[in-house]
């Protein structure tokens, strides 16, 4: 699996909280950018979501027939109650804002709940950085490939509590703009006074 890193992010929007991460993706049959510029390759969009409870990705028996993958090998399937041994296929994944992974193995599924095509499991999802905010009660997740680091909210809280005691220093002991005003005034009072003496 790997990337064309001429575009490493995106960041998705909600209206609101959402407990679904969902987006709207193109699958291909694998190819390897860097050596095929313009292959003569159908795209499909597909509905997709974000599972991080899945171990690998997944495609529908349905996206996969409409793409003519060929499979490569087999793969058990684990779901809830049953097991079942299943054709896997290697595609190529376009997420928003032109992030391509390519060469993603994906066994299929009969369906997804939801009415998805394509489910993103941790094969992506920890290649890369994935975070998820839901500030002023609207839900944002921000995905780039590869990992350039992490995210530490102990440290930022830190850094943060450390950021307002400084100000709070600084303001104690830097007179107030109307302190600085009522001096201006006292002094010029003064001079009134030594010049009238």
């Amino acid at each position: 699996m790997k990337s064309n890193e001429s575009s490493l992010s995106f960041t998705t929007s909600y209206k609101g909280i959402t407990n679904v991460l969902a987006n709207d993706i193109g699958v291909s049959q694998a190819f390897d950018p860097s050596l095929e510029k313009n292959p003569k390759l159908p795209i499909i969009s597909a509905k997709a979501i974000w599972d991080t409870g899945a171990t690998t990705s997944m495609i529908t028996k349905a996206l996969a027939k409409k793409l003519k993958l060929k499979p490569i090998s087999k793969t058990t399937v684990n779901g809830v109650n049953h097991s079942s041994l299943e054709d896997t296929y290697l595609v190529n994944v376009f997420l928003p804002n032109k992030v391509l992974i390519h060469h993603v193995r994906t066994p299929q599924c009969d369906k997804l709940s939801g009415g998805f095509d394509f489910l993103i499991g941790m094969d992506v999802i920890s290649s890369g950085d994935l975070s998820i905010s839901h500030a002023g009660g609207k839900t944002k997740m921000s995905f780039r490939f590869p990992s350039l680091g992490g995210i530490d909210y102990v440290v930022e809280s830190r850094k943060e509590t450390a950021r307002r005691k400084i100000l709070s220093k600084v303001n104690r002991s830097s007179p107030s703009k109307g302190t600085r005003l009522k001096g201006k005034e006292k002094r010029k009072k003064q001079k009134l006074k030594k010049k009238k003496n």
